[in-house]
């Protein structure tokens, strides 16, 4: 997912925007639930936004639940 921005999970970035302003995202991957494999946990504090949690979940099996987007 962010291969192409040279970026890989777990991902953990602290900076500043162009207004100086604390920027941080954390990412990994975790278990998943409810037949999922697989759960990308979040922690994203930027300007006007904040989330803590899972924020979506994805199997390995193409036969089984279609990914879920939990935010």
């Amino acid at each position: 997912m962010f291969h192409g921005n040279s970026y890989f999970l777990p991902l953990d970035i602290a900076t500043c925007d162009p207004l100086d302003q604390q920027v941080e995202i954390t990412m990994y991957l975790g278990g998943g639930r409810d037949g999922y494999d697989f759960a990308l946990w979040c922690k994203i504090a930027v300007p006007g936004f904040v989330f803590e949690g899972v924020a979506f979940q994805f199997g390995l099996d193409w036969a089984g639940p279609a990914p879920q987007t939990i935010w």
